[in-house]
């Protein structure tokens, strides 16, 4: 184990003799007899203690240790001692600076016990430091993981008002650009519409289309040296430049639930395409039974019309009166309409073409309203290769 250094700053060489003598088991000694000596010893040495003797020639010891105690190679304890315990004394080494305070004379087992007493508190003050040193570290991990996960939910509230890939994929451009992260997105809304781009080039060549796209069989989410890849089926970010830090380990986390909440979102515009695709084809059928309609209830005019001219002419052959005539019109013209059977079949579907159609555009409104962030939970990361 190596041996905690300390410089003693005594003009005394029967003093050197007695500390080294006493010491030199436990102590790596070195020693100053003035302070000039003692001032460019710190200069070129790092001790871990200064025995400093108050009463040194024209020099005071406790105005050497108030001029350079402050600077970063000073001695981390010094022990002054003084020949006088007055009150003044005391407050002086206690102003100056020093950690402790021995009266002259002094036996050795007292310097011993106030250097081991000095070195536990060394190691109290270190035990502190770490322990700060490491909630500042949590803290400043916190702080920064809440900073990139809140940089995150703000693009998924700007991706939810997005009702296109395109517009999705200028959102997620920009957000990657304002992070300094390099990478190529994948989004796929289904068979016939995929969507590959580029965060610094806009474009993407072929082979990274065939790349991005191809990522869909993959793992949710993968590294292969400083590309990490974040997946779901329809949808696949590939970063090009991540570095292995604990800055980018934040940032995995973060867009492996990114990743969850973009996929959301072109599930949502998937079923909102195909509800407006259904809601055109019930137009487009409500539209033709409407024209079926029409046109039945046309012939069944055309029909009752001729009928009339026809029977008028037989009444008038037969020589009835207009009552008997009134009579048997209207119970033929009761009769074909009691047998319209396919104009009231037609109907009946009219009426129900539009109450779907009505229920479809309450849907449709609701759904283009922006859906709810998803913040799926993230799994433990496994390592893969790319292909």
């Amino acid at each position: 184990m190596e041996k905690l250094r300390l410089l003693l700053v005594e003009d005394e060489h029967a003093f050197h003799q007695l500390i080294t003598k006493t010491l030199s088991d436990d102590y790596d000694i070195t020693i100053a007899d003035s302070v000039m000596q003692a001032t460019d010893l710190i200069d070129q040495q790092h001790f871990d203690f200064a025995l400093v003797d108050e009463n040194l020639g024209n020099a005071s010891g406790s105005q050497w240790i108030q001029t350079h105690h402050e600077r970063d190679n000073f001695p981390r304890s010094t022990i002054i001692y003084s020949g006088s315990a007055a009150e003044e004394t005391l407050l002086k080494a206690l102003d100056c600076g020093a950690s402790d305070f021995l009266k002259k004379p002094f036996s050795m087992q007292a310097l011993k016990q106030k250097l081991a007493s000095l070195q536990k508190y060394h190691e109290r003050l270190d035990e502190y430091e770490d322990q700060l040193s490491s909630s500042n570290e949590v803290l400043v991990t916190a702080l920064t993981q809440a900073a990139k996960f809140g940089q995150c939910m703000q693009l998924v509230k700007e991706l939810n008002h997005c009702m296109t890939l395109e517009q999705m994929a200028t959102s997620l451009q920009r957000f990657f650009k304002q992070v300094d992260l390099k990478a190529i997105i994948g989004l796929r809304l289904n068979d016939q519409q995929q969507l590959a781009v580029h965060t610094e080039k806009g474009s993407c060549s072929p082979l990274e289309e065939q790349v991005i796209h191809a990522l869909a069989n993959k793992k949710r989410v993968f590294t292969y040296g400083q590309r990490t890849a974040f997946n779901h089926e329809v949808a696949s970010i590939l970063v090009l430049n991540f570095a292995r830090s604990q800055d980018s380990e934040i940032w995995i986390d973060a867009l492996a639930s990114l990743i969850e909440s973009i996929a959301s979102r072109i599930q949502f515009l998937n079923y909102h395409h195909s509800v407006l695709e259904v809601q055109t084809m019930l137009a487009r059928t409500l539209t033709e039974t409407r024209s079926l309609v029409n046109a039945a209830k046309q012939n069944r005019e055309d029909t009752l019309n001729a009928i009339r001219q026809s029977i008028g002419l037989s009444f008038h052959v037969l020589d009835l009166s207009e009552e008997q005539e009134q009579y048997l019109s209207d119970l033929v013209e009761k009769a074909l309409t009691e047998n319209a059977s396919e104009e009231k079949t037609l109907m009946q579907i009219r009426h129900a073409l539009d109450d779907i159609l009505q229920t479809i555009d309450k849907v449709t409104e609701q759904q283009d309203a922006p859906t709810p962030a998803v913040e799926p939970a993230v799994p433990a990361l496994d390592d893969d290769i790319l292909f």
